[in-house]
């Protein structure tokens, strides 16, 4: 989990737009636990202020193509330096400039107090105190000393922190809650450093493969139209003209069956990502059918055996559970096995001697019929886990085996360019442009499928550490649920509720999908009809 900021007290100076009184200039506006409203007429500052609050946290430094269609989700989540409008903001609002406005920020972090002072001017870093001790004034260090005591891994998580949880800009793209955001959001706040770090790492290689990706098909597009307009017909002795322009149709048929595999790989990629999340739904589903097969036993025993000691109870109840020995820990299956047996049969779980129940036999009797019906519900569970891996397991091996395939026309091609451009050389120069040229598309052409390989590989190896991490973000779900519920009583009329959903989105503009953990928001009003925003 991470620390949020809590804001203490703002002082401006030197500035404009809040010249204050004679007797008290610039403004100083003390932020405690209490509700604070400030109300003014429109162009006296209030958006300003909030902005010199921001912008005291973030520095001269802000996420790219917030406004994006796209959506934040597909963004490159990276801190970027502003330039231009956007760093002079509060610079073009007065006459002077801001040239002498300063700003200053208490703040703390968890348990620690920060102080920072900035130029309104530029935004630059002016003083920077932790804990009352004086550090160097540098956006680095002050970079630093925000990342460590929050627990993020970049200050790009730090300032998606600050627009979608701490402060609400005019620039959002929905009133309560941002889809766009989410995916992105989610990351930082459930997961460690490392694994967020990993995660942004891994989706902005993607990325970046695929806007390289992108340009290069453009470019292969553009020269095979331009060689298509421009070509003209030569001749060139039989045998040669002949073998190229069997390795050329070759070359193109393989083309076309790479298309088609290459499609089939896409969606079978996918059917895999649906596969393996529903193996981890029913491993869940296992594991609590377990839990309560389990916990049914143990009642089923203490039934009948009420006047037992606690430890003994545990002794049966921890061996029955784990199989594992209580006195040297192996695995005893047989014993384990047996010992079910005696108790079912009324007889001592030890010695097998025969033991009359000490309660009352309907007692005994409803607690043996809910561990035989939880008996039944783990072993359902277990089949469809089983059936589940099973499936998963099958549209792998089929995955596979397209791989195979694609790298074998991928080697085949490989070949096949090779031998196309030694036969182009051995033609007269004056023939050699239009195959010269068709060598050097077939080139691109290589280029363009290694990247989609590549793409591929590394879309796959994402999705699979997004479902590790599902796991870690759902952990806290229940009390991230209650808490919402909750706070947005205090808030609202209608009831809002949270609830676990999955998200499917597109990395870039790839033909790759991925299955993300998210929230959806439902609001009920008086005629308890919900409503999903």
């Amino acid at each position: 989990m991470i620390n949020f900021p809590v804001l203490d007290q703002l002082q401006v100076n030197g500035y404009d737009l809040y010249p204050g009184s004679p007797g008290n200039a610039g403004l100083s506006v003390r932020l405690d636990s209490s509700a604070s409203v400030i109300l003014g007429a429109n162009g006296l500052g209030k958006s300003t202020l909030i902005e010199i609050m921001f912008r005291m946290l973030s520095g001269p430094f802000d996420l790219p193509k917030l406004s994006s269609t796209d959506g934040l989700g597909n963004a490159n989540v990276a801190a970027t330096r502003i330039v231009g409008a956007a760093r002079n903001y509060f610079g073009n609002r007065v006459l002077d400039g801001a040239r002498h406005a300063v700003a200053t920020l208490d703040f703390s972090v968890g348990s620690t107090a920060i102080s920072v002072s900035r130029s309104l001017r530029d935004l630059s870093v002016t003083h920077i105190t932790v804990d009352g001790t004086d550090l160097e004034t540098s956006e680095g260090v002050f970079q630093d000393v925000i990342c460590d005591r929050a627990g993020l891994g970049s200050f790009a998580d730090w300032i998606l922190v600050l627009r979608f949880v701490t402060f609400y800009m005019d620039d959002r793209r929905a009133l309560i809650w941002d889809r766009s955001a989410q995916r992105q959001l989610l990351r930082p706040l459930f997961l460690s450093i490392e694994n967020a770090r990993q995660w942004t790492s891994q989706e902005r290689s993607i990325l970046e493969l695929d806007s390289r990706r992108r340009n290069l098909n453009v470019a292969l597009n553009r020269e095979e139209r331009a060689i298509a307009e421009e070509s003209e017909s030569a001749q060139t002795p039989d045998e040669l003209r002949a073998a190229i322009s069997s390795l050329q149709t070759m070359l193109a048929d393989d083309g076309v069956s790479r298309e088609e595999l290459e499609g089939d790989q896409a969606a079978l990629a996918e059917l895999l990502a649906k596969r393996r999340l529903e193996a981890l739904r029913l491993e869940l589903a296992l594991d609590t059918a377990k839990r309560r097969f389990e916990h049914a036993k143990l009642a089923s025993l203490a039934a009948r055996f009420p006047e037992h000691e606690q430890s003994a109870q545990y002794v049966f109840g921890s061996f029955l559970a784990t199989g594992n020995c209580f006195l040297c820990g192996h695995q005893s299956p047989e014993l384990r096995l047996a010992m079910e047996d005696r108790v079912a049969h009324h007889n001592c779980a030890f010695c097998g001697n025969v033991v009359e129940p000490f309660v009352a036999d309907n007692v005994s009797d409803i607690s043996d019929a809910r561990a035989y019906s939880t008996e039944a519900e783990y072993a359902n569970a277990s089949a469809e886990y089983e059936v589940s891996k099973a499936s998963a397991a099958d549209v792998q091996s089929r995955l596979d085996g397209l791989r195979l395939k694609l790298a074998e026309l991928d080697a085949r091609a490989t070949s096949s360019e090779s031998h196309l451009r030694q036969l182009i050389s051995r033609l007269p120069r004056a023939e050699r442009g239009g195959a010269e040229a068709e060598s050097g598309l077939a080139t691109l052409r290589a280029r363009v499928r290694s990247m989609n390989a590549d793409l591929s590989e590394q879309a796959a190896v994402f999705r699979s550490f997004v479902d590790e991490q599902r796991t870690f973000i759902y952990q806290q779900a229940s009390e991230l649920e209650s808490t919402f519920g909750r706070y947005s009583h205090e808030f609202l009329f209608e009831r809002a509720q949270l609830s676990r959903t999955e998200r499917e989105e597109k990395l870039g503009q790839s033909a790759f999908k991925v299955s993300f953990p998210a929230y959806e928001l439902e609001l009920a009003n008086s005629g308890s009809v919900k409503n999903s925003v």
